[in-house]
């Protein structure tokens, strides 16, 4: 079965991603996947080692990031915040990837070190030559279904359907936990419902399930505990791996759609890190 894969991030980000792009390119590869996106949280600090792997191996590599946006939709925290959910951006031309590049240093110079994010306002008017994701489990309108708001749900797919059009997709994740059935079920009534594709993505932190003891000690890093204090700040199960394209078929046979997105898509980003020129200011 041809798959793609475009939601996966790498080690680079920090204390959320366990293995090295270039390892996540080779699995990708060894899979028989068409492409793969390295999507790293506020950055695209592995895209560099993913592409020459990729470029090596034959492997057409997407250049992507979470981008953290300000979820003006949801109730301030306790500290009188707005929450942070993260949109998957993918850059499909050159203009795509400045306009990612322009976000993520919008987002990264407005805040201290470690901490980023920009406004849907400030997305939305750099939507051009960009793909969006809706993030799936760190995605605004995951975080509404999980907080039993449909009403907001339903508004972040209008609010990505108005800005991106036909290249806004509600991703479909299963990682075999509690509530997958039906959450999957709920993305997929609402991507129809508000008119958006479905694309399957398995919105992955680590290569193999091996790995997912480097992302629990991780995991307590961040959260500052033991991994006998850590409880449910862990993963379920260790399902967040490059699975093989039998695998994810299995797991989502029921839409096929959302599987042919996967590959459908890549066909529209024609942008490599190739194009990348260095221009040198003039000097007196």
């Amino acid at each position: 079965m041809p798959y793609a894969e475009l939601h996966c991030r790498s080690y680079f980000s920090f204390l959320a991603g366990a293995t090295a792009p270039e390892e996540l390119v080779a699995l990708a590869h060894e899979l028989g996947y068409q492409a793969l996106a390295i999507t790293d949280i506020d950055g695209v600090y592995g895209c560099a080692q993913g592409h020459f792997a990729a470029k090596d191996l034959g492997l057409k590599f997407i250049v992507g990031s979470e981008l953290t946006v300000r979820d003006d939709l949801s109730p301030l925290t306790t500290s009188g915040q707005w929450s942070g959910q993260r949109l998957v951006l993918l850059a499909a031309s050159q203009r795509g990837y400045a306009n990612l590049c322009k976000l993520l240093t919008i987002g990264r110079t407005r805040v201290g070190k470690g901490s980023s994010w920009v406004s849907w306002d400030e997305t939305s008017s750099m939507s051009e030559g960009l793909y969006v994701l809706s993030g799936g489990s760190d995605g605004p309108i995951d975080a509404a279904w999980r907080r039993q708001a449909p009403d907001r749900a339903l508004e972040w797919a209008r609010r990505l359907k108005d800005a991106f059009g036909k290249r806004a997709y509600v991703e479909l994740t299963h990682h075999l936990a509690p509530g997958d059935d039906q959450r999957i079920i709920a993305m997929s009534q609402l991507a129809r419902t508000v008119g958006l594709e479905r694309i399957v993505t398995q919105d992955v932190r680590f290569g193999s399930a091996v790995e997912k003891r480097i992302y629990d000690v991780q995991t307590c890093i961040r959260e500052k505990c033991t991994l006998a204090e850590a409880g449910r700040l862990l993963d379920f199960n260790s399902e967040r791996y490059l699975h093989s394209t039998s695998a994810i078929a299995s797991h989502f046979d029921g839409f096929p759609d959302a599987l042919a997105n996967t590959t459908r898509i890549i066909d529209h980003f024609d942008f490599s890190l190739d194009e990348l020129r260095y221009r040198f200011p003039d000097y007196p």
